[in-house]
């Protein structure tokens, strides 16, 4: 079974970018259910740690360019 499958994730696509070769078009995010998970579990208190560490990483330029992407629309839930 996946994480999809299990409900703790979701695919988002972000159609303008569905034809581009140069940008992302599919995400996958965290369903509300897959919150609660880890909000249960108390993973989402080292968040805060993990966001300072990812912004202090050095990142290649496609990984920028990926990350600075157009995304979908999230639902409130998750968002």
């Amino acid at each position: 079974e996946t994480l999809i499958d299990a409900g703790l994730l979701a695919r988002y696509t972000y159609e303008p970018s569905e034809e581009k070769r140069d940008l992302p078009s599919q995400f996958y995010g965290f369903t509300a259910r897959g919150v609660e998970v880890l909000y249960d579990y108390k993973y989402l208190r080292g968040l805060p740690v993990a966001r300072a560490l990812y912004e202090n990483t050095r990142k290649t330029e496609k990984v920028e360019r990926h990350e600075s992407a157009p995304r979908p629309e999230l639902p409130v839930a998750v968002s």
